[in-house]
């Protein structure tokens, strides 16, 4: 038996046009234009802690260095991945071993974490690349050419981002919540095969890990309330990242995250060939409704039933 829908009436349509010019023009009015807001996380490099979030992303140092007195960088870790280290320099204590955490770095030429650079001494390659994640070496990387936005470093290393210092620094509420978005794998500067695993880590303020991520994946966090020590699950623990295998990250971030840790680690086989890159890493700001906002949508919900009643 088929059913036919009545026509809609008149006012009914009325109703439904008011409504919806009603609602555009609240959103844009108390939100302002939805512009999303990137930040390019090796933009922050070049830049002091003491800078505007607007000046560190329009400069772009190629092959800067991270360093802890940069915008939004907290700490540095090269090396000594398989040790207790404390991941935000506040005290909260992190052991990478089941991820794959390695003692060794290639401290000779990568001593730390670059801005879409990775420095290679393979002659052919010419020292330093840019970040590219094809998956193939070839056609070779030119010499001191920029290819892609991204963060280059050699197994074993670990960063974190203090979220707050960059909220204060872009003006942003102490609560804006974030998208981190990244792919995360073997620099096409290498040819030979590596093996790696590409790590996040999220904490609050008090220095909790609310979340862990290995190779993009939602990874278990252990904490040992003896040592104060977290770790990560080995149980579902994924392979690792190489020539052509990459990780797709896409985090959302909730507005009480303080830090954010990102780490490569050796994967457990050592670090030959393990040239690390984190390919368009950024972070997106998620606008959120106010509540004036949603009140006075609330009151339109009202205004359109009460029209809807006199039909």
């Amino acid at each position: 038996m088929s059913r036919t829908l009545p026509k809609r009436s008149t006012n009914s349509r009325h109703w439904c046009f008011v409504l919806s010019i009603a609602m555009f023009i609240v959103v844009a009015f108390v939100n302002g234009p939805a512009v999303a807001t990137t930040i390019p996380l090796g933009n922050l490099f070049d830049d002091a802690n003491t800078e505007t979030l607007a000046n560190a992303i329009a400069s772009d140092t190629f092959q800067a260095k991270a360093e802890d007195t940069d915008l939004g960088v907290a700490k540095v870790i090269m090396g000594g991945l398989n040790a207790d280290q404390d991941i935000t320099g506040a005290g909260t204590t992190f052991n990478l071993t089941t991820a794959g955490g390695e003692s060794a770095y290639w401290n000779s030429t990568m001593p730390s974490f670059y801005n879409d650079a990775f420095y290679n001494d393979n002659v052919a390659v010419a020292a330093w690349a840019g970040i590219r994640t094809s998956g193939s070496a070839s056609p070779l990387l030119t010499a001191d050419v920029k290819v892609e936005e991204g963060l280059g470093v050699h197994a074993n290393g670990l960063i974190t981002f203090d979220l707050s210092e960059i909220r204060t620094a872009g003006g942003l509420a102490a609560d804006t919540p974030f998208v981190f978005t990244a792919k995360a794998g073997q620099n096409d500067d290498q040819a030979t095969n590596g093996s790696m695993k590409a790590v996040a880590i999220l904490t609050d303020a008090s220095g909790t890990v609310t979340a862990g991520y290995v190779n993009a994946q939602s990874q278990a966090v252990n904490f040992d309330s003896g040592t104060g020590v977290y770790s990560f699950d080995a149980t579902g623990m994924p392979g690792n990242v190489g020539k052509g295998v990459f990780a797709e990250f896409n985090v959302l971030i909730s507005g009480d995250t303080k830090y954010l840790t990102l780490a490569m680690t050796g994967g457990g086989d050592g670090i030959s060939s393990d040239h690390g890159a984190f390919s368009d890493a950024q972070l997106t700001v998620v606008p959120e409704p106010t509540t004036t906002a949603m009140t006075l949508l609330g009151l339109l919900g009202l205004v359109f039933w009460q029209g809807r009643r006199k039909q």
